[in-house]
């Protein structure tokens, strides 16, 4: 008779993902590279060959990180990724209910590249896709209202210490309009449209 004596034999799990440091700062919409190890409960690696999923502690209605997924390769994933949102923050990998953080980290605006009109009822939603929370709310024909103009980089994060002069235009071509330089890259500006509608405000630059 052959009797096997299992006891005291133990299988490795996966336990965590470690990161290796993550330099501060980046940029916004830069690449840079991240290192992420699957470890065991020991400490040593462990040999996983599936995807985890890749986010920033910042994520609510938008992912700021890209790629969302990433593959590891007996346990290590080692790959370029960027975030969109200028902020103080970790990245977060989750896979089979296990989560590992980074180092924090702050990421700092890119280049000026344009201009972010918002309107009464708008919010500025930097790193998202349209760079904007809500709808504007209607307003009165004649009555004057406020807009702020905020000189944004790609992914419509604040870029400040400019002082550009800036114009408005409007589709209501009897729009009473006004300039000004921009403050620490932001400007409030006054706007008075006669004619009922539909209409769009622009702000531009003389650069």
């Amino acid at each position: 008779m052959i009797s096997l004596l299992l006891a005291g034999l133990v299988f490795a799990q996966l336990s965590s993902f470690e990161f290796d440091l993550i330099n501060s700062p980046q940029t916004a919409g830069d690449s840079f590279l991240i290192t992420i190890v699957a470890k065991t409960g020991t400490g040593d690696t462990f040999r996983y060959n599936f995807p985890g999923l890749l986010k920033t502690t910042r994520d609510d209605f938008w992912s700021y990180c890209e790629p969302q997924l990433i593959d590891f390769y007996q346990g290590v994933c080692r790959r370029k990724v960027r975030v969109s949102i200028a902020d103080t923050l970790r990245l977060r990998c989750e896979a089979n209910g296990v989560i590992g953080y980074s180092n924090q980290f702050r990421i700092v605006p890119n280049y000026p590249e344009r201009l972010l009109v918002l309107c009464p009822g708008e919010s500025i939603a930097p790193g998202s896709p349209e760079g904007k929370f809500s709808q504007p709310t209607s307003q009165i024909a004649g009555a004057t209202f406020s807009i702020q103009v905020i000189m944004v980089d790609r992914w419509f994060n604040p870029v400040s210490f400019r002082s550009d002069m800036i114009y408005l235009t409007a589709t209501d071509s009897f729009a009473q309009l006004t300039s000004g330089n921009l403050i620490d890259g932001r400007r409030v500006l006054p706007v008075t449209l006669r004619r009922a509608g539909v209409h769009r405000i622009y702000a531009f630059t003389d650069n």
